[in-house]
Order: C-alpha cells, then sequence, then structure tokens
C-alpha cells in the first residue's frame, strides 16, 4: 500500500495518474484551440469585451480552469509515484507548478463567470486600457502565475527527462511557451499555440506511459 489514507494500491494511483494526466491535457488542448477558433479571436486586439459577450464564452473557459484542476491533482499524485520527482527540487517544482495551475484556474473561472456581465455593463472596463487590465495588482497576479507555472513545468519537465523522455521536454518547453507568450508580441498566439500543444502532448504521452 502506497497510501494509508485513502487505501490506494500502488497501481490504483498510477492510473489515477494517468487519468488526470490525460484529461488535463486534453481539457487544455480544448480550451486554448476552442478559445481561438470558436470565439471571434481576430477582434481580441479591439478589446476582450468582443470574445466575453460571446455566447460560447463561459463554457469555454471553464473547460480551461478544469483542465489546469486536473492538471494540478495530476502532477501532486505524480509526486508521489515518481522517483525522480522525490528530492528537495522536485517537491519544489511540483509545488510551484501546482500553484501555478491553480492560479491559472482561477483566471479563468473568474473570468467565465464575471467577465460577460461587466461586458455588457460597460465594455471599456474590459478594454486593453481600462481599468482592470491596467491594474498594477492584476497584471502582478498575470505575471506571477506565467512565472510559477513556467518554473514548476520547468523543473518538472527536466526532471523527468530521463523517465519519460521527450514527455518531460514538451512539459519543460511547452509551459513557458504558453505562459510567457504575450513577451513575443504579434508572435505570441503562434508561441502560445505551440506551447499549450506540446504541454498537453506531453500531459497525454506521460498518461501513455503510466497506463
Amino acid at each position: 500500500m502506497i497510501d494509508c489514507a485513502t487505501n490506494w494500491t500502488g497501481r490504483e494511483m498510477t492510473v489515477a495518474c494517468a487519468v488526470l494526466h490525460g484529461l488535463s491535457g486534453v481539457l487544455l488542448a480544448a480550451f486554448w484551440w476552442l478559445y481561438a477558433i470558436v470565439l471571434p479571436f481576430h477582434r481580441l486586439r479591439e478589446g476582450i469585451h468582443h470574445l466575453a459577450l460571446d455566447r460560447n464564452w463561459t463554457w469555454i473557459s471553464m473547460i480551461g480552469g478544469g483542465g489546469a484542476i486536473l492538471g494540478s491533482l495530476a502532477l501532486t499524485l505524480l509526486w508521489r509515484l515518481e522517483p525522480a520527482l522525490a528530492g528537495t527540487l522536485g517537491t519544489a517544482g511540483v509545488l510551484v507548478g501546482s500553484a501555478g495551475l491553480s492560479m491559472l484556474a482561477g483566471n479563468l473561472f473568474w473570468e467565465a463567470i464575471l467577465w460577460p456581465p461587466l461586458a455588457r455593463h460597460d465594455a471599456s472596463v474590459l478594454s486593453f486600457s481600462g481599468p482592470l487590465y491596467s491594474s498594477r495588482t492584476l497584471l502582478a497576479f498575470f505575471g506571477l502565475a506565467g512565472l510559477l507555472f513556467s518554473g514548476g513545468f520547468i523543473t518538472v519537465g527536466l526532471l523527468l527527462r530521463d523517465s519519460f523522455g521527450i514527455a518531460g521536454w514538451c512539459l519543460a518547453l511547452g509551459a513557458p511557451a504558453f505562459a510567457l507568450g504575450p513577451l513575443f508580441g504579434r508572435y505570441q498566439v503562434a508561441v502560445r499555440s505551440a506551447g499549450i500543444t506540446a504541454l498537453a502532448a506531453g500531459q497525454i504521452a506521460i498518461a501513455s506511459i503510466l497506463l
């Protein structure tokens, strides 16, 4: 028995970890590509209110939030199973990555619920030059979430190279590309799309290896 608190066997925990990784990868990829294809993404530069007013905004954002929560749970279980993550560095990477995923989930859930009524009430509130996106507090939150998300997955991904091969590289390279994509200016959509696809592929590959 690995965990006397839950009475799970090693195989049960491995299967649960694999399922969580696979679902997280599928949901995160689905969120981003639905976001780009179903929503009026071409109008994003005019303001995010155009997307928030779309009838598909809420459920697409919640898919992403669900994927992030499952990813945090998957990382925690992988830490219990994988010896490469058992040390101080691995533990720190899992904690930091889980924190980043939790902040991402919180961001997506509050945007899913709050942005539509705000956009209907006053679209200028969601303008990139408006009070929300010019708030230092909000920008600091976004920045911290991106750094934690990136740092955690870089650490975990690099530690998993020997046991999970290219899947580890996908985590280490995909997460920062997605989280820090806005830094690439006009190329950010391509960079973020490649990043989330690589991250999802890495999670799905880990699921496949575990099974």
